[in-house]
């Protein structure tokens, strides 16, 4: 897979998509990490499968340039790809312990998504 280097603007997010994102999260962690995984565009009509939420924050900060996966699929393949990257991320779970003791050893929490109120739980 090759990356691509688009123009933001020429981006549209994918209709009806049902997730909901913290945008303001996103835009802590690109301001601190830069964007550090690309999104997923389909080719045909711009629409974005993977990342709608990061594009958004992109947006949000004015940023020109995303970098981007293009791909060349059908409508239903990229329906699928919306609902798979969805529906993946929920069914993830965490090793509590490990995910403590990582954020334990920042030095700060910034750009992490945690926060204080988190690693207290």
């Amino acid at each position: 897979m090759e990356t691509e280097t688009l123009l933001a603007e020429t981006l549209k997010e994918y209709p009806g998509n049902p997730r909901k994102g913290d945008i303001d999260k996103i835009a802590e962690s690109l301001i601190a990490n830069g964007q550090y995984k690309p999104i997923v565009v389909q080719k045909s009509t711009n629409y974005v499968l993977v990342g709608n939420h990061t594009l958004k924050a992109i947006k949000k900060l004015d940023w020109d340039f995303v970098d981007a996966v293009v791909l060349d699929i059908d409508n239903e393949a990229a329906k699928r790809i919306v609902l798979a990257d969805n529906r993946t991320s929920d069914t993830s779970t965490y090793d509590y312990n490990l995910l403590g003791d990582m954020l334990k050893s920042m030095p700060t929490l910034q750009g992490t998504g945690y926060d204080a109120a988190a690693l207290d739980q």
